[in-house]
């Protein structure tokens, strides 16, 4: 009699039994996580599509091999009688099959070098943006 009493007083405070108020707020609780992890998503997709772009320019020129540095592959570029040099942070793993760069063998020799220029542009946290740039070495041929 105890327990009918107390079914009843809950059925009347809230209107429904303790069991579906409790397969309620089950319900409620997955609807709101299922929720939080779509927001989650998007909030993570728009983060990742705002904070960079990217863009690839390729370029050929002749140039000396002047070894690797910790930094990259070196090159030596002379135009209009000037010289300066063009680091490669990456080359095409195919490529130092036929010439590896790694070692002292090709340091002093002409090559056509083909690359791209990944251009990345970050936004900080304050929109402020800052572009890197990535040279990749995709084509080498010895002159």
């Amino acid at each position: 009699m105890f327990i009918k009493q107390k079914l009843k007083a809950s059925r009347t405070c809230s209107g429904k039994s303790p069991e579906t108020n409790h397969i309620n707020s089950i319900l409620i609780s997955n609807f709101m996580k299922t929720i939080l992890k779509v927001l989650l998503l998007c909030t993570v997709v728009v983060s990742t599509l705002s904070f960079s772009t990217s863009k690839q320019t390729k370029v050929t020129v002749t140039a000396v091999y002047d070894g690797l540095e910790e930094y990259g592959y070196n090159f030596i570029v002379s135009k209009d009688g000037m010289e300066h040099t063009l680091t490669f942070q990456d080359i095409n793993e195919s490529l130092l099959k036929t010439y590896d760069l790694t070692t002292s063998e090709f340091v002093g020799k002409t090559f056509k070098v083909t690359y791209t220029i990944d251009t990345e542009t970050m936004v900080d946290e304050f929109d402020n943006e800052e572009e890197i740039e990535t040279l990749i070495i995709v084509a080498l041929e010895k002159l």
